[in-house]
């Protein structure tokens, strides 16, 4: 399994997470003024965490596959997130 964990810590952070084709896990957290992530994920089972804290929080995950679970937490003035899965289960669906 492929595990990414990022901490950041500062005014200005930019993450790109991308991984490869098998099972993927990708962690980010940031704290800072501006903080901005995307993660893309193609795979067999694909999971995804952004946590940010700051003023200005920006997060997108991308996930390809028949399971997908994606979480993203923001605490800040202004906040965007956007989460695309494409697969025959995501995880939103019972």
């Amino acid at each position: 399994m492929f595990l990414r964990t990022l901490a950041v810590v500062g005014i200005a952070s930019l993450v790109t997470a991308t991984a490869a084709l098998a099972g993927n896990t990708a962690i980010i957290n940031q704290n800072g003024v501006y903080n901005g992530a995307y993660t893309a994920q193609r795979g067999l089972s694909n999971t995804a965490i952004t946590s940010q804290n700051g003023t200005f929080n920006g997060a997108g995950i991308r996930q390809r596959g028949p399971d997908n679970a994606a979480g993203i937490s923001q605490y800040g003035y202004s906040n965007g997130a956007r989460v695309i899965q494409t697969g025959p289960r995501p995880s939103y669906m019972p």
